[in-house]
């Protein structure tokens, strides 16, 4: 069988990875995330994705905002002049109101 120095090397010391692994979880302790580690670990590796993201979403709100129609003022001055010049008005705005609920 013919082997590279780097397979007889990684062959001879494979059972030192065990011993280092049990070493380093004896020296060093056990870390806990907090809440605010845990984001940070969980979002920085696609940080420019999410801020790609995020230009995409103010840049539609932008668009949105800008294609909205803007509501129209109510027209209520007819109304108000009508019952100035006609006593019953009231009533005729009354009765019209009445019949565009029904």
């Amino acid at each position: 069988m013919n082997q590279t120095p780097r397979d007889w090397l990684l062959d001879r010391h494979s059972g030192a990875v065990l011993e280092l692994d049990a070493l380093r979880r004896a020296v060093l302790p056990e870390r806990r995330l907090n809440g605010r580690e845990f984001l940070r670990e969980l979002f920085r590796p696609a940080l420019p994705a999410w801020a790609m993201l995020g230009v995409v979403w103010v840049a539609l709100l932008a668009l949105n905002a800008s294609q909205a129609p803007a509501p129209e003022p109510p027209n209520h001055a007819p109304q108000f002049a009508a019952t100035w010049s006609n006593p019953n008005a009231q009533l005729d705005v009354l009765l019209a109101e009445t019949r565009a609920l029904r």
